[in-house]
């Protein structure tokens, strides 16, 4: 399925986040925070726009 930019951001940091609740081994704060370029590149697979880092922030 092909989403939006600002939808594909909002999902892939959902994903991401509940790789770490769910799937990771008693997640800490401080590995909740997740680099900008992760979400782009996670964000990137979810659409066929461009993700540009304006976006993220």
């Amino acid at each position: 399925m092909n989403y939006g930019v600002i939808e594909s951001v909002w999902l892939a940091t959902a994903i991401m986040t509940y790789e770490k609740l769910c799937i990771g081994e008693n997640p800490t704060v401080i590995q909740m925070y997740f680099k900008q370029s992760d979400i782009q590149k996670r964000a990137q697979s979810l659409t066929t726009n461009n993700v540009n880092s304006a976006r993220i922030s």
